[in-house]
């Protein structure tokens, strides 16, 4: 008696999990466009090749994730984001003052720093910093403060490398925080969704 009514309250809870991880992403299935996208493509691979991830945060908390062909988990996914996930990704592009990132400007500040950098090396014979085949990384936002997008080529290694610029180790951080979501274990494999 006591083990069948332990199995009802098994049953009840794992039918009451079931169907809040149904409803949490069922709203991903809207048509509503994402607020933040985020895609990377990887330079080294053919552009026939399918190599771009793509993560797309919606409103409702819905995350939209393609990961590419050569990743050990290709293909489609969604992930539900909780409230306070979404809000963390909304003040993260207001602190790293995505709104007004100035690509033109962040190219002066580099060119700046690399000849620097130039003149010190000819003092200590260092090597010049560039990045081949480097990662195309394109953020998109459109919320209600905003709407904008950022390209950079590279962005991990410039990051890295001009610590200083700070519009770049911020675009960094933005990146790797919807790269962790691209790469949670609780993403769900959606079938017939596009990149």
């Amino acid at each position: 008696m006591i083990a069948l009514r332990f199995s009802k309250i098994v049953a009840g809870i794992s039918l009451a999990c079931l169907c809040t991880s149904a409803h949490a992403l069922g709203g991903c299935a809207s048509d509503a466009a994402p607020w933040l996208t985020l895609k990377i493509t990887a330079g080294a691979l053919s552009p026939e090749a399918d190599r771009t991830t793509v993560v797309r945060i919606h409103a409702d908390g819905c995350a939209d994730v393609h990961r590419p062909a050569y990743l050990r988990e290709a293909g489609d996914f969604r992930v539900a984001l909780a409230a306070n996930e979404v809000a963390a990704l909304r003040t993260k592009i207001d602190t790293a003052g995505l709104r007004h990132f100035d690509a033109p400007q962040v190219r002066a500040k580099l060119g700046s720093l690399q000849k620097e950098h130039a003149e010190q090396r000819k003092v200590s014979g260092s090597e010049y910093f560039t990045v081949s085949d480097a990662d195309s990384y394109e953020m998109e936002w459109a919320d209600a403060k905003s709407r904008g997008s950022v390209v950079w080529a590279g962005l991990p290694s410039y990051a890295e490398a001009y610590p200083e610029v700070t519009a770049l180790r911020d675009l960094n951080r933005m990146a790797e925080a919807l790269q962790t979501v691209a790469q949670r274990s609780d993403a769900v494999r959606v079938q017939g969704a596009t990149p």
